[in-house]
């Protein structure tokens, strides 16, 4: 690597672990090759945490220069510089480029956009799964402990991939542009884009590059939630009140009527077992009963209208009873008497997320309505020994 030109702009200091501190100064990457292999090598520069704090995003790679078609059957006329694919099977196409590359202002978006368009209509998902499975192959690796390793237990491989196809049929996308430095140009665009287009997400990733010493520090920020045009679109999203009403009818538009039907029925079954059922959310709204002593915002579980149960355990620290760990764990056995949804001791410290069709059998149902009833009744009655 090239030597670090002295700056008085300095970025950031790092201390050596023999107590020197070093000045690291920010250097551009030497070719937009090295930046797109650094993605392919190292995916968690895509910053998943900060495009989803609640649930961060974790990355599986297809390919590089994934080829894009522009008619059905018809021969690529564009290469995607990278294709990955979420924990919940989204598709998310990256585009990468230098900030000293003119076409980073404007030309990139019509690019994407092109990308875009012509992915929802003409990628089969057979021949995504394809590519990626050529891929580890050649690599020495094995498909399908990758996916596995992406999404626990919670999916077998091949529902994993029916819910790419599901995905990719209803335009349920990522968009990200990635460079090292985003110009403010860009940012408008993707602001106002990521405003505009439902269900795709529009982000950008600025990764900035700064060296010392031999020292490499990469710094990833995600761009497009944050500025002004993303703040509109938030601020206008509340005057949408949910209700059963509405929330069944956004569920059933993406994830089919089936669906819709099973949270119809826990939405029911909840009011009757709790007495209230809270909604709230904005773009991805949720409902979940509350319960607890003095715990009327305290929800076990929500169902989001992308068809995802989400079990909320950090959410339940402020409670008396969170303490004895024995509450979760017996929780967490009854759950795990349904196949497929494995709640890990581990995740107890966090908010796993599941696939609600996985309750799609009344046998599944009725153990997962058990095992709420057995923790409601544990926690009431520890509010009754309290008192």
């Amino acid at each position: 690597m090239p030597a670090a030109k002295v700056s008085s702009n300095a970025g950031m200091f790092v201390v050596h672990k023999d107590g020197r501190l070093i000045e690291m100064v920010e250097q551009p990457y030497d070719s937009e090759k090295l930046l797109q292999a650094l993605l392919s090598q190292y995916p968690s520069l895509l910053a998943g945490n900060q495009i989803d704090p609640e649930a961060p995003r974790r990355w599986l790679l297809v390919s590089r220069e994934y080829g894009v078609p522009d008619g059905v059957n018809g021969s690529d006329r564009w290469a995607l510089d990278h294709l990955f694919l979420d924990q919940e099977g989204i598709p998310t196409l990256v585009e990468v480029k230098r900030s000293s590359d003119t076409r980073i202002r404007r030309e990139v978006v019509g690019q994407m956009l092109d990308y875009a368009s012509n992915a929802v209509l003409h990628w089969p998902i057979e021949s995504i799964r394809a590519t990626f499975e050529a891929r580890c192959e050649s690599e020495g690796k094995d498909s399908d402990e990758l996916v596995e390793d992406l999404v626990g237990q919670r999916l077998s491989v091949d529902e994993f991939w029916d819910m790419a196809r599901t995905n990719l049929r209803q335009g349920k996308i990522r968009l990200l542009f990635v460079a090292d430095v985003i110009p403010q140009e860009l940012r408008r665009i993707i602001e106002f884009l990521n405003g505009q287009m439902t269900p795709a997400e529009v982000l950008a990733v600025e990764i900035r590059q700064f060296v010392g010493e031999g020292l490499q520090t990469l710094v990833p920020r995600v761009m497009g939630q944050t500025m002004e045009g993303e703040q509109k679109k938030i601020k206008s999203s509340p005057s949408r009140i949910w209700d059963v009403d509405s929330f069944m009818a956004e569920l059933r538009t993406q994830c089919g009527e089936e669906i819709a039907r099973l949270a119809g029925s826990i939405y029911d079954w909840s009011l009757e077992e709790f007495g209230h059922v809270r909604f709230s959310g904005t773009t991805r709204a949720r409902f979940g009963p509350t319960f607890g002593k003095d715990a009327s915002d305290v929800r076990v579980f929500v169902i989001r209208v992308d068809g995802q149960l989400v079990f909320r355990f950090p959410d339940w620290r402020s409670q008396s009873w969170i303490k004895d760990r024995a509450f979760l764990n017996g929780f967490r056995e009854r759950l795990n008497k349904i196949p497929g949804l494995n709640i890990s001791e581990e995740d107890l410290d966090h908010k796993p997320i599941r696939p609600l069709n996985l309750l799609l059998s009344s046998t599944n149902f009725d153990l997962f309505k058990q095992a709420v009833t057995w923790l409601k009744d544990a926690v009431h009655l520890v509010g009754k020994r309290s008192e």
